[in-house]
């Protein structure tokens, strides 16, 4: 009695992540500690759009929760070059809105957007899809489709592809695996590395969280 081993090639892992998967926001962390206390401090990379399964754990199916993020679920990010790390960001279930034009000056960033934005002063969004504007900033003022931002670090060209991203879910990776796949259906043992995480809701910061714990018992 014989057995036969089918395999997923790279291209049906793809098509799969296509017809099934989602887009979310992933924003790398950064980790410094300083020399005389010991803190760490985490330092928010630039928004970058990677394409993501993900699976529900430990729950009930719920059909209005379908397609949502929740804390403690596990998600399968792939074909991304940059590794997804323990304390990384994670926005996810938010409202796209294109940039028609974004530019820096010396002390502010306008963005003009091709619809009503809907953000109040003082809201958080994110930038990202562009060369130089990706970020998470606050609303200084705002117009129906424009907003401006107080910056002094981005006196810069101004761009005309984008989008923000608003009202999203915000998580922090509390484990990160890279693991090895083999997807290949011809023999070859193609080698395809993908991560997987495990997410909880998050919307403090964690390093100070942590520290402010930790002085309680100083």
């Amino acid at each position: 009695m014989s057995s036969v081993n089918n395999f997923f090639t790279t291209s049906d892992f793809l098509t799969i992540l296509d017809d099934f998967g989602r887009q979310i926001i992933h924003v790398p962390i950064t980790r410094s500690i300083s020399n005389l206390s010991g803190k760490e401090t985490l330092t928010d990379g630039s928004p970058s759009i990677i394409e993501a399964y993900f699976i529900r754990t430990g729950k009930g199916f719920d059909y209005e929760k379908v397609g949502l993020m929740e804390k403690g679920d596990s998600i399968v990010l792939s074909k991304y070059a940059d590794a997804v790390e323990k304390d990384d960001l994670i926005y996810a279930d938010g409202i796209n809105v294109e940039i028609s034009n974004i530019d820096g000056g010396s002390a502010s960033i306008s963005v003009t957007t091709s619809s009503a934005h809907g953000l109040s002063v003082g809201d958080n969004f994110i930038v990202f899809g562009t060369t130089n504007y990706n970020g998470v900033y606050s609303v200084a003022t705002k117009g129906t489709s424009v907003l401006t931002i107080t910056d002094t670090s981005h006196d810069l060209a101004a761009e005309t592809v984008g989008q923000i991203n608003k009202d999203y879910n915000k998580f922090r990776v509390s484990e990160a695996l890279n693991v090895p796949g083999y997807f290949d259906n011809t023999g070859g043992a193609t080698t395809f590395v993908y991560t997987a995480c495990s997410l909880f809701l998050n919307d403090e910061d964690w390093s100070e969280r942590f520290w402010e714990k930790m002085e309680c018992f100083s």
